[in-house]
């Protein structure tokens, strides 16, 4: 069966997504590293799962490479494996196996930073909740938001109520703009 031109649309995304974070994590790109985290937060709505963690991952590389505790060349050599991986399995439309690779080296940091833990709030937890924060501010419903991230609810308003994202982001969004930007997503 063919695909539709929606799934189409949303692999060369995924492809063009995997592609740009390795290539920026190679090159140490932070700032390429954030817009990416904030390109793939705009496709959340098309495929939540796995464009909130090419978003999160994306995220946590720029921390990575902005923290010199992180830069170590077993934890650089395992990113640049994983991020292979990742782009051979977009490029083979195989989302559940990217979506494990993606995972799998989200663990692997979280581990890393459980070793070298300096922070009560771990890595991965503050590149959920700033996500989450992000697309709250953006007009999606907390709930859903939490739904998606996994971020904790109090987490997210106490985030949100200190920066001024919704600001940067416009006022409140209506209903009837909000259905126009899911259109303009999904097409």
């Amino acid at each position: 069966m063919a695909k539709d031109v929606n799934e189409k649309k949303s692999d060369n995304k995924t492809i063009e997504c995997i592609i740009n974070i390795r290539t920026a994590f190679q090159k140490y790109e932070i700032k390429d590293l954030r817009d990416i985290t904030k390109q793939c937060e705009k496709y959340v709505l098309v495929d939540e799962q796995l464009f909130f963690h090419s978003a999160l991952l994306a995220y946590i590389l720029s921390k990575i490479l902005q923290k010199s505790r992180y830069r170590t060349p077993d934890l650089y050599q395992k990113v640049i494996i994983k991020l292979n991986e990742g782009v051979e399995f977009a490029k083979k439309s195989d989302e559940i196996s990217l979506l494990r690779t993606i995972d799998d080296l989200l663990t692997y940091i979280t581990d890393f930073d459980e070793h070298n833990k300096r922070y009560i709030i771990g890595l991965i937890e503050k590149g959920r909740t700033k996500i989450a924060a992000s697309l709250y501010a953006q007009g999606l419903s907390l709930s859903r938001v939490i739904s998606i991230t996994g971020a904790q609810k109090q987490e997210v308003l106490n985030y949100s109520g200190k920066t001024v994202m919704s600001d940067r982001v416009g006022k409140t969004i209506g209903a009837k703009e909000r259905l126009k930007n899911a259109k303009e997503i999904i097409e």
